[in-house]
């Protein structure tokens, strides 16, 4: 035991020490700040900029569509393009030189460079809804105003959930579990296969450059291995912290630091909000960071063990590649599988693929966001973690004789020859 702990804090503090792990660690979650909060100051920085647009109406019908605001300025001149283009001021001209519910082609927009994608969306907008309104006109339909307001008006429904901890009905907000599930999904998936290949690289460096034989006199291959892979899992559970941790703090400057606009809330339904809020408050964090924690651990165990008996098992890095596909398919389908499973987290194959240990640390992490009875979340946690003591105990066989094999790539009956071994 004393010596299983001096391998696992030798490998722990080897990795926590290195500057790429103190960088790396510093900066995710800044750069995943970065990423995701930048379009919003560069929407409130895009806030005050206008750009004039002169609108030419021949029909006559169209120039009270077009209103002011989002960034564009209108004016209707009575004169031509070529003079209005002569004022380096306008941004562009919209020509309206047909009626466009009776003719194609009718509109034209003129500017001096190639005018934004948003321009385009932006006129298309304002004219569909007079267009369509011109072209039922000509079937002369009493009352069409009104028809057209009450075919238009939207449904409104809420969606309202059941609370366990209050034996109470809340509103709640489908979208916010999808969100988290899909997060907490991608996050583990990253850091099982990122953790269990630097075990699998750890063991093949240290077997290439012979080290290993050295270790090997005074350690039991057995406990070499178990301390390699535990010491990087604290590693992993030491990064998570800190990453949660300054997540936290990064979405509380956030929420001080970010300008709110008005016209973003005021067009918001106050009924959205209320339920966003509610499913937010709502959800046991505890509970999920728990079990985020338990089947990180769990499917890290499960799939370092193997990595580290694929390093153990080749002499060079070169020579992985053919035992590790097939695990990375395994997990890739398993991350197909737990996106699959968000629009229907109840389904047969969320719930069989969430008691299969090789894809339930991805499959059961997108379910609990939606609430998973504790039945299942218990049994998905014993068969995940029978099967990675199982598959340690395997690895171990498969490690203890391939660490120094030299010379020769095994093939599979070398491998069941190894783990049949007492």
């Amino acid at each position: 035991m004393n010596k299983l702990l001096i391998v696992t804090k030798r490998e722990f503090l080897y990795r926590v020490k290195k500057k790429s792990f103190i960088i790396i660690t510093a900066l995710m979650p800044l750069l995943f700040a970065l990423v995701m909060f930048t379009p919003i100051f560069l929407v409130n920085m895009n806030e005050g900029s206008e750009h004039n647009v002169a609108v030419i109406d021949k029909t006559g019908k169209y120039a009270s569509c077009f209103r002011d605001g989002d960034g564009w300025k209108f004016f209707f001149p009575r004169t031509t393009v070529d003079d209005v283009m002569s004022d380096h001021n306008t941004y562009a001209v919209i020509e309206i030189n047909k009626d466009p519910a009776q003719a194609k082609e009718a509109i034209d927009i003129y500017s001096r460079n190639e005018v934004s994608a948003s321009m385009v969306s932006m006129v298309r907008l304002a004219l569909t809804e007079k267009v369509r309104t011109e072209r039922l006109a000509a079937y002369n339909i009493p009352n069409l105003e009104q028809i057209i307001k009450e075919s238009d008006r939207e449904i409104e429904m809420r969606t309202i959930r059941f609370n366990d901890s209050d034996k109470s009905w809340e509103e709640s907000n489908p979208e916010i579990p999808q969100v988290i599930g899909i997060m907490l999904t991608l996050l583990i998936y990253m850091f099982i296969l990122t953790y269990g290949s630097m075990v699998m690289q750890s063991v093949t460096e240290e077997k290439s450059s012979r080290i290993v034989e050295v270790i090997i006199s005074s350690v039991k291959p057995f406990t070499l291995m178990l301390g390699k892979v535990l010491g990087i899992m604290l590693t992993g559970l030491f990064q998570i912290m800190i990453w949660g941790i300054m997540a936290a703090w990064i979405l509380i400057i956030v929420g001080i630091v970010i300008p709110k606009s008005p016209t973003t809330l005021a067009d918001m339904d106050v009924q959205n909000i209320s339920g966003i809020l509610s499913t937010l408050f709502s959800m046991n964090w505890i509970e999920i960071t728990v079990l985020f924690i338990l089947f990180f651990v769990g499917g890290y165990l499960l799939y370092a063990s193997f990595f580290a008996a694929v390093g153990a098992s080749v002499s060079s890095q070169e020579d992985t590649g053919q035992f590790v596909l097939p695990v990375t398919v395994v997990m890739i389908f398993a991350l197909y599988v737990g996106i699959a499973c968000m629009n229907d987290p109840d389904s047969n194959l969320a719930f069989w693929c969430s008691m299969i240990p090789i894809t339930s640390p991805i499959v059961m992490i997108m379910r609990i966001p939606f609430g998973v009875p504790v039945w299942q979340e218990l049994l998905s946690l014993l068969i995940l973690f029978a099967s990675a003591l199982y598959v340690i105990k395997i690895s171990g066989k498969i490690y203890r004789t391939g660490i120094l094999l030299y010379g020769q790539k095994p093939g599979l009956k070398d491998i069941v020859k190894w783990m049949r071994k007492a």
